[in-house]
C-alpha cells in the first residue's frame, strides 16, 4: 500500500501522481488529509480518510492518531506532500 499525507494546500502535483498512481496500481493509493487539509479531492479508486482528534466524531471517512501511526508501519511506501 501506498500512503499519501496530504496537509493544505493540497498540492497540484499531489493530485497528479495520485491520479497516476490510481491508474496503475494494483491497489488502491491511500489518502490521509491532515488537520485543516481543506475540502477531500475528487480522486477516483483512492482510499481517502480524514484525521480527527475527537474520538466521538469519528466515522468512516476518519481515523485518529493512533491509527494513522499504525497505517504508517503497514505502509509499503509513504509519501508527506
Amino acid at each position: 500500500m501506498t500512503l499519501h499525507l496530504l496537509k493544505d494546500p493540497i498540492s497540484p502535483a499531489a493530485l497528479q501522481m495520485l491520479s497516476i498512481q490510481a491508474s496503475t496500481q494494483s491497489s488502491p493509493p491511500v489518502v490521509v488529509l491532515l488537520r485543516n487539509a481543506g475540502k477531500p479531492p475528487a480522486l477516483p479508486k483512492c482510499t481517502i480518510y480524514r484525521v480527527t482528534e475527537n474520538k466521538s466524531s469519528q466515522n468512516n471517512d476518519s481515523v485518529s492518531y493512533d491509527r494513522l501511526v499504525a497505517m504508517l508501519f503497514e505502509a509499503d511506501h509513504v509519501i508527506a506532500w
